[in-house]
């Protein structure tokens, strides 16, 4: 019984670990960035600039999201400069 109850928990932080992980989600949605994809892109534009290049062929969609964020980090990037 106890061992019963173990095996569901361990199951259940697999399952939960993959759907941090992004795993889970890759069919489900497919549109989406990764977060970690869309936080190097605004603080670093050029990350942004590459990713869209290389994902351009194989996922349009994320492509263009990432390539809006690598504009947003861009123009963040150029008023911190002007303001400092």
């Amino acid at each position: 019984m106890v061992s019963l109850n173990i095996n569901s928990a361990i199951r259940e932080v697999q399952t939960i670990s993959k759907l941090f992980n992004n795993e889970a989600l890759d069919g489900v949605l497919p549109s989406i960035p990764n977060i970690n994809k869309i936080g190097a892109t605004i603080f670093i534009p050029l990350v942004g600039l590459i990713l869209y290049c290389t994902m351009h062929g194989e996922t349009p969609r994320k492509a263009n999201q990432i390539g809006i964020f690598a504009l947003i980090g861009f123009i963040i990037n150029l008023i911190l400069i002007l303001i400092m």
